[in-house]
């Protein structure tokens, strides 16, 4: 078997027109994200916070610069140019008892220099909450569509798709032993995920210091016909959480919490976890919020063929909030079982630090920091998920007036992957320009 350079062969699986329709079924979308709030929020908030003035905040951000790794790969590395724009609006509907907030967004990206493909991003998100003597309850809801470069395999002759990478290494010998002169390439797509997460919440206040919280949630992520064809399968999941919350003094509060959650990919194993978690939340300065939660995690995936697999892990929360003189600081630390779109659950630790701090009245640095983890308990020629990531980022304003801001940015990226032995770094500079209203919150 021959195979063919990546480099030497890239192909778009997705026809210029199928982009376009993509890009108008999104904004619909968005569209329908946008107007939903005002039917949930009569439902659950009341007409009053419905026809009540809602206040509007636009902004603008613009982005250009230059990355030496656009595809954070070990090998062939690609430089790029790379420009952005994102339009934002937020609305906040907020009287004593309620409050309501909604914001869509939408991200353009182009890169010059490379043959990758840019595409645009889109978000909206809800939240709203309604206050009484001893009842809270609320809803959060999230949509993104965004697009995901993803590798498959070619034969080289015909063009013909052959699959995923991932089942092209699980089934290579067979290939093999069928057409042992078959030349391979590999093929580079754009597919589309479509992400929603709907969580409503309500809290009951048992005693001056006891209240109980009550969540459930649910998640779907789908993707566009060729997403199947690149090793993606569409899931839903299935979720719900009980805490307890009881004030031990004015700064220290205990917790526990019990969670099941249910995740049905379409074609691989049905996952079931539950976890329970014990933690404190302390204010242990004016300026200084810690909290942390510790407990147990335990997944069961069955299959119809063979035997089912548990695995029991030590699952973990832990924040702090620290707000400095002229900024604030927010550490975070993780450790949970959580499913992805290859159709299983991996154990994923997550490290991430971010702080601003105003340099002068009109200077302002940034620094930020993530680590992520991901382990699927699978051997190296099988775990597709199982990587190492870190990103790191520093940047720096300056306000020109009140509502726009200039800068420039450092960003620096790395990734170790169990399938590859090799990992892969990229450096990336860019410039922004950005518009931002003074806001009351």
């Amino acid at each position: 078997m021959t195979r063919v350079d990546q480099s030497e062969m890239r192909m778009t699986c997705q026809e210029r027109g199928n982009g376009k329709q993509m890009a108008t079924s999104m904004v619909q979308s968005l569209k329908t994200l946008v107007t939903l709030p005002v039917a949930i929020v009569t439902l659950l908030l009341g007409s009053q916070s419905a026809n009540a003035v809602w206040d509007m905040y636009p902004s603008f951000t613009g982005e250009a610069g230059l990355n030496d790794n656009i595809r954070l790969t070990p090998e062939n590395e690609d430089n790029a140019g790379t420009g952005a724009v994102e339009g934002q609006l937020t609305a906040r509907n907020v009287s004593e008892n309620h409050s309501v907030q909604v914001i869509a967004a939408l991200r353009h990206t182009e890169y010059s220099g490379t043959d990758l493909n840019g595409g645009t991003t889109g978000q909206a998100t809800i939240s709203a909450n309604r206050r009484t003597e001893r009842i809270n309850y609320g809803f959060v809801g999230i949509y993104q569509n965004q697009p995901l470069q993803r590798y498959g395999v070619i034969d080289a002759q015909s063009g013909e798709l052959i699959g995923s990478i991932q089942s092209y290494i699980l089934n290579a010998d067979k290939i093999d032993d069928t057409d042992p002169d078959l030349d391979i390439g590999f093929v580079e797509a754009q597919i589309r995920r479509e992400f929603i997460h709907v969580s409503p919440n309500i809290g009951y206040e048992v005693s001056t210091r006891g209240k109980v919280e009550l969540s459930g949630r649910f998640r779907s992520n789908s993707y566009d016909s060729t997403g199947n064809q690149f090793g993606l399968e569409d899931s839903k999941g299935y979720g719900a959480s009980a805490q307890y919350q009881h004030q031990l003094s004015e700064r220290s509060t205990l917790l526990a919490t019990v969670s099941t959650d249910y995740f049905r990919p379409d074609q691989s194993p049905d996952s079931d976890r539950y976890s329970l978690t014990v933690g404190l939340n302390r204010k242990l300065t004016e300026r200084t919020q810690f909290q942390v939660e510790v407990g147990l995690g335990r997944s069961e995936t069955e299959t119809d063929t063979e035997p089912g697999s548990d695995d029991t892990v030590l699952v973990y929360r832990a924040s702090l909030n620290h707000r400095i003189e002229r900024g604030q600081l927010r550490l975070r630390a993780s450790r949970d079982n959580h499913p992805t779109g290859h159709g299983n659950v991996v154990a994923t630790d997550q490290l991430s630090a971010d702080m601003r701090y105003a340099l002068t009245e009109r200077w302002e640095a940034q620094v930020s920091g993530r680590y992520i983890s991901r382990d699927s308990n699978l051997d190296s020629a099988t775990s597709f998920n199982d990587a190492d990531y870190l990103n790191f980022e520093t940047r720096i304003g300056y306000a020109l007036t009140p509502n726009w801001k200039i800068g420039g940015a450092y960003r620096f990226s790395w990734v170790d992957r169990q399938i590859n032995p090799d990992s892969a770094q990229g450096n990336a500079v860019f410039a922004f320009v950005s518009y931002s209203p003074q806001r009351p919150f």
